[in-house]
């Protein structure tokens, strides 16, 4: 919570309690009377404000992804994800070793420049052995299992 949060709502429980002291008081000092109208004041003075701080909240919209890194979510059984570039060795496979495997192969240029410079905002891999990275691939990434 941000300190301008929490001062806030401090400064909401103390009106609070001074309006429940005001109200408190008039019902002793005057009768019922007076302190139900008072209420009702109160009240529909509290409902506007709620109303207002809603509109404002509805007004800003969704909040943004993390700025301190993308949502990476691996769903799939035996599957990969990785928010930056994979530069290793990833084995998922039942019976595979590190030993076989080819060395990567490093990246060809493609002559195009992303069209986004910056980290995606997700990455997912929702089916079952499936790889998602937010960066290249340089490295090996199995998912499949060896053969007898």
């Amino acid at each position: 919570m941000t300190r301008q949060r929490k001062i806030l709502v401090w400064t909401a429980m103390v009106v609070a309690g001074l309006l429940a002291c005001v109200a408190l008081t008039v019902l002793v000092v005057r009768d019922l009377d007076t302190a139900d109208k008072l209420a009702g004041v109160v009240g529909a003075l509290v409902g506007a404000a709620g109303l207002g701080v809603s509109l404002r909240a509805l007004s800003r919209g969704a909040p943004g992804p993390d700025p301190a890194g993308p949502v990476v979510t691996a769903e799939g059984e035996r599957s990969v994800a990785a928010g930056g570039s994979v530069s290793g060795t990833v084995v998922t496979g039942d019976g595979r070793s590190t030993g076989p495997l080819p060395p990567p192969r490093s990246p060809r240029p493609t002559g195009r420049a992303r069209p986004d410079s910056g980290p995606p905002a997700e990455v997912r891999t929702p089916g079952a052995r499936s790889v998602g990275a937010g960066g290249d691939i340089s490295g090996n990434v199995v998912t499949g299992d060896q053969e007898p």
